[in-house]
């Protein structure tokens, strides 16, 4: 009896180690180095069988994991269902020239008194005036530290709370850009009352004056001005005025018929304004370019065509003093 049952169990172990196969299932461990992730339970482990995907099963859902585009952030699917491209996250970088521009749909001020519909800076040129819509401000609009109001080459006219371009002073602006502001793609109908008034450091780009009204822009408070790009129509007296001691850069401008192109505070003979124009085309001016009463004021302009300015035909400056006028590559025609 004890013989038989010894041949009874070598006959067992016999049989149950055949070929040395077995089936996996759920909670068997995979064989051949490979991974959880490579088999869907019950399935047979090994190599996939002909015709099969080696794609990796997901085990809790059965559904094929992809390898390579679901890896990376910039192929995560965004809010929309669509796939994000990393070159259009918010990593990316604006053009330097518009570094502080209006950003993720930011509001230009909350004192504007029209919605201007903005959605991001656009500066590219001049606006095609032909095309542009009016807007009537009755209420000046005021652009804030560190914002950016792009009017979209919208055309702006001043309602009769603001003034009627004439040369009354009692008139208010369109537009006021306080100190770090920035105003762009803005048309100023007729009447423009008293324009822009700026207070500060402030910048603008394609901004074109159809009408002068009082003044274009006044500088009402110390600081850097800049303007690049646009163009100033048809006024009695100065296009650009000077009521504060500052420094006042203006390139690749056109401005046309007016008494003079920029005028310091005739009241002012201390404070000192330094005056930068490049590139620019000052045509028609009946008294001259540049005019102060201050000894220590100056300018500078290069690179600029003029024509017509003042009653000899080419009086640029206007008790400017010799020692601080600085002329270069400039042509008259």
């Amino acid at each position: 009896m004890k013989i038989f049952r010894l041949f009874l169990l070598a006959a067992i172990t016999m049989w149950s180690c055949g070929d040395g196969s077995s089936d996996l299932r759920t909670g068997d461990i995979p064989t051949g180095g490979q991974s959880g992730t490579d088999y869907l339970a019950g399935s047979g482990g090994g190599a996939p069988a002909a015709g099969s995907s080696s794609t990796p099963i997901n085990q809790d859902s059965g559904t094929a994991i992809d390898s390579g585009t679901n890896k990376s952030d910039s192929a995560r699917p965004s809010d929309t269902g669509l796939p994000v491209d990393a070159s259009q996250t918010n990593d990316s970088k604006v053009p330097s020239e518009l570094d502080g521009a209006i950003r993720d749909g930011a509001s230009p001020s909350a004192d504007t008194s029209v919605d201007t519909g903005a959605t991001g800076p656009n500066v590219q040129g001049s606006c095609d005036r032909s095309a542009a819509g009016s807007t009537t401000v009755n209420q000046t609009i005021i652009v804030r530290a560190g914002q950016v109001y792009d009017g979209q080459c919208k055309r702006f006219v001043a309602g009769s709370a603001l003034g009627d371009g004439s040369q009354s002073e009692d008139q208010d602006p369109v537009f006021t850009l306080q100190n770090g502001a920035r105003l762009v793609n803005v048309i100023l109908g007729s009447p423009a009352a008293d324009g822009i008034h700026c207070e500060g450091n402030v910048t603008l780009a394609n901004v074109i004056w159809e009408d002068i009204g009082e003044d274009a822009l006044t500088i009402k408070k110390s600081g850097t001005v800049e303007i690049d790009g646009g163009e100033a129509y048809n006024g009695s007296d100065k296009v650009f005025q000077i009521n504060a001691q500052s420094t006042f850069r203006i390139t690749n401008f056109v401005a046309k018929n007016a008494g003079k192109f920029i005028r310091q505070n005739g009241d002012d003979s201390v404070n000192r304004v330094d005056v930068y124009i490049n590139n620019c085309d000052i045509s028609d001016m009946k008294e001259c370019i540049f005019r102060t009463n201050s000894p220590f004021s100056s300018v500078t302009m290069t690179n600029t065509r003029y024509h017509n300015i003042g009653t000899s035909g080419h009086r640029l400056w206007y008790d400017v003093n010799p020692a601080n006028i600085t002329e270069s590559n400039n042509t008259q025609y």
